[in-house]
């Protein structure tokens, strides 16, 4: 009977952050593909499933993540160009890892309240999961990397090594994410508080046996292929260890942190109520438990194994980049906030009961300003300007399906509009039906004017016109 109570408590469970994420994030299924999505799925139809397959496995891409193009050939079979299909089935990934991520945390400090709170808050942190949910390609890879770094953490932790170390292969097929699993699984040896720190560190590292073979062959798949960071100052995958380059990434993380804790909430504020509720817990509330004494530094580790690689990378900041930090700093808030409610409800159970209603009140808060950015096309700073982009896909693919044919091979020049939001010429070869089709904005070279045209707009309506008679707007 307990174990059906436990099930059926589960069950609910998923419903509610199943019903938490479409509530909050509901509006991303009415947009298309965009970006890097069109030249994944543009390129299935057009090769065989094998040779689709022997591409995606080959060590030659920078980024060696072939279960994103595996996914996308998938999702081509069952429902075309249509995106609603690879929406949903982000939804169950995103949900499945957050799953994941109470069980963990259950399961670390055996506090189930903690580990429902932290899951919901991060279920409807829109701020920081909103690229994900829309730029397909980056959400499968970083939301299934996700679900297998959670459930490959939870079977370390319950002593399933071998298991564990699957999942860590599988994992890795998404993204390089789970190279940081050892360490990680090591950090979570020190909420055990049966045995002295170094003896349980050393059988921690023992225990990662299983893990060192799958290891050692993604590290031969990469050594085969060309090096992801570049030395070029300027290129996104740049390496920098100057000072004031890692202060300033360190200072953005911590503010969008802030910004996915409690948003719309001002981060200076939001950063002084956490760092003066900390105080106060210590003053008023010791943590005298030595499990207890435990639980900030997994939370403080936690979250500097998920922020340290992004530091060093100045050219490329993005929210979506803390999907891994973000847990433990939602863990430390709400500790804080729980601690300070149950002192001001005279309870544990009466402060839970406020620190849930809290939780769904961030949730209605989270929504409410998701969908106030999408009606007012506001995209947020450290994204991929996910709403602007898909505005785009929406209103090009529209325009170019209902446009005359265009004669074979004639190249298309966008003059204003972004070319990136469709993949360049990916997403107009799929509408326009013609694999010879080229793309470039407006003022490129063209190899043959007379079959050129200009895709324009005025005020908000597109238009189609010969390059030979297109008159571009002066310049304000």
């Amino acid at each position: 009977m307990q174990a059906l109570a436990r099930h059926r408590t589960t069950l609910l469970f998923a419903a509610a952050l199943v019903a938490i994420a479409f509530a909050v994030h509901g509006p991303v299924l009415r947009y298309p593909y965009m970006s890097d999505d069109w030249p994944r799925i543009g390129s299935i139809p057009r090769s065989t499933t094998l040779h689709t397959l022997s591409w995606a496995f080959d060590p030659a891409w920078d980024h060696w993540r072939p279960a994103v193009l595996v996914y996308f050939l998938a999702l081509y079979h069952l429902s075309g160009f249509e995106a609603l299909g690879s929406h949903l089935a982000l939804f169950a990934l995103f949900v499945a890892g957050a799953l994941a991520l109470a069980a963990l945390i259950a399961r670390l400090t055996g506090d189930r309240v903690l580990a429902a709170l932290v899951a919901v808050s991060y279920v409807a942190a829109n701020r920081i999961h909103l690229d994900l949910l829309m730029v397909h390609g980056g959400g499968v890879e970083s939301f299934g990397s996700l679900l297998c770094f959670f459930g490959a953490a939870l079977l370390f932790v319950e002593r399933r090594e071998r298991w564990s170390a699957v999942v860590c292969a599988v994992g890795l097929l998404f993204k390089e994410t789970l190279i940081l699993l050892p360490p990680f699984a090591v950090l979570c040896s020190t909420v055990d508080g049966s045995a002295s720190p170094a003896p349980r560190l050393r059988a921690s590292v023992a225990r990662l046996w299983p893990h060192a073979p799958v290891l050692l062959g993604y590290a031969v798949i990469k050594w085969l292929g060309p090096p992801m960071l570049k030395p070029d100052a300027a290129d996104p995958y740049h390496v920098s260890f100057a000072v004031k380059d890692l202060a300033r990434t360190l200072v953005a993380y911590l503010r969008v942190t802030l910004d996915g804790i409690a948003p719309r909430f001002p981060a200076p504020l939001a950063a002084a109520l956490v760092i003066g509720g900390v105080a106060a817990i210590a003053l008023r509330r010791p943590l005298a438990s030595p499990l207890r004494r435990q639980l900030l530094p997994l939370f403080a580790g936690w979250f500097a194994l998920g922020i340290a690689p992004l530091l060093f990378f100045p050219n490329h900041l993005y929210r979506y980049y803390l999907a891994l930090a973000l847990p433990a700093a939602l863990a430390v808030a709400w500790g804080v906030a729980r601690t300070l409610l149950a002192w001001i409800a005279g309870s544990d159970s009466r402060g839970d009961r406020i620190a849930f209603a809290l939780a769904l009140v961030l949730c209605l808060v989270s929504a409410l300003d998701f969908r106030g950015r999408v009606r007012d096309g506001a995209d947020l700073d450290l994204s991929n300007f996910p709403l602007a982009q898909g505005s785009t896909v929406l209103r090009v693919s529209a325009f170019l399906r209902a446009a005359p044919p265009l004669p074979h091979g004639a190249t298309l020049l966008f003059d204003g509009i972004n070319i990136v939001a469709f993949g360049r010429k990916a997403g107009p070869r799929i509408w326009c039906r013609d694999d010879d089709l080229t793309v470039f904005r407006f003022g490129a070279p063209t190899p043959n004017p007379d079959k050129t045209f200009v895709v324009g707009q005025r005020g908000q309506e597109l238009f189609l016109e010969p390059l030979a008679s297109y008159r571009p707007s002066p310049s304000p």
